[in-house]
């Protein structure tokens, strides 16, 4: 039923979409099952573009922006937010947190203070069976997978 009623809905989009492919041909445009499509390009004009396009066919939208950095933009980056979807792994089943700080904030700067998270820091086992490589913990604290630490390593190198 649920399938049937999503198939419905992208059904009724589908003239809208085939216009807009018409007004943005060298985009590469990727629809789903739900109603959204997804237009990829490397001209930051593109968002104006689209919203005015969208104006013109008076339909109601919501437009979501997503950049990508190259990696010679990572590379200059002076803070780059890391980004995951996964739930705190270091979280008892209660949600209590499962190490202890001396202190949280630095007293120069006010913010997480790095140098007095416990060591060894200890996570969640259902850490082993997830499939991403980067998870939130309390205080400021990423933990991420072994390659990707040595990618962030590699490209933050002399940062430290």
């Amino acid at each position: 039923m649920l399938t049937k009623m999503k198939v419905r809905v992208a059904k009724r989009m589908d003239p809208l979409f085939d216009r807009l492919a018409r007004a943005f041909p060298g985009y590469r445009q990727t629809r789903d099952a739900l109603g959204s499509v997804m237009i990829r390009g490397k001209d930051e004009r593109l968002a104006k573009k689209l919203v005015r396009w969208l104006d013109s066919e008076q339909v109601e939208y919501y437009v979501g922006i997503i950049d990508y950095w190259t990696i010679n933009e990572l590379v200059r980056a002076r803070w780059l937010a890391v980004r995951y979807t996964a739930d705190s792994v270091d979280d008892d089943s209660n949600w209590d947190p499962i190490n202890c700080y001396r202190s949280a904030l630095c007293r120069k700067c006010h913010w997480f203070d790095e140098a007095n998270v416990p060591t060894p820091y200890s996570v969640t086992n259902s850490v082993l069976r997830r499939k991403e490589d980067v998870f939130p913990a309390h205080n400021g604290v990423i933990i991420a997978r072994e390659g990707v630490k040595d990618l962030l390593v590699e490209v933050v190198r002399d940062q430290r």
